[in-house]
């Protein structure tokens, strides 16, 4: 509940702006442009500039996607760890490796890595190294994730190691990976 009324202010914050804009652009457009024309085209790009920034600023974070949906995150049973590798093995030319995690603590330091990375909404498709699959009592999420892109969507954060936990379970040689 409280994250929807936090949408709808946020979308009516973002719609009271933009009207703000748009009028204060013309009360000042109007008192030096007497055409009507140039005065429509002025507004126009100002609208359209306005939704380009607006569109450019959305963001969303690793939480509001999947944490949320993990309502009992304290009572996390296991994760599922899929890496996938150069190798000649599989349609894609890919070999998968999966590892299962029941290590709450070890779960924990997966989550914290991700935890409040931002992301885009977007197209991104770069090749992904990591499948992850968290199951707690009641619910589950899982999500593709790779140095630039989490499932489809841009990381914001560049710089931040947020494969880090992951990438040394990958090298972590005692672990016992199936490969398939």
């Amino acid at each position: 509940m409280v994250h929807v009324l936090s949408a709808i202010l946020w979308v009516l914050f973002w719609v009271t702006a933009f009207a703000a804009v748009v009028f204060g652009i013309t009360l000042i457009l109007r008192r030096f442009m007497k055409d009507r024309s140039a005065l429509v085209t002025a507004i126009g790009i100002a609208v359209i500039g306005t939704g380009m920034i607006y569109s450019f600023t959305q963001n969303t974070t690793f939480d509001e996607v999947f944490l949320d949906q993990l309502d009992d995150q304290e009572d996390l049973r296991w994760m599922t760890v899929e890496r996938y590798q150069g190798g000649d093995e599989g349609a894609d030319g890919l070999q998968r490796a999966r590892l299962r995690i029941e290590d709450e603590d070890m779960i924990h330091q997966v989550l914290d890595d991700f935890k409040g990375l931002r992301l885009r909404s977007g197209n991104c498709h770069e090749e992904r190294e990591y499948n992850v699959y968290i199951r707690t009592r009641l619910n589950h999420t899982s999500f593709f994730a790779g140095e630039a892109c989490l499932n489809t969507a841009e990381i914001r954060d560049p710089g931040r190691d947020h494969l880090r936990t992951l990438d040394r379970l990958a090298e972590d040689e005692s672990l016992e990976w199936e490969y398939e």
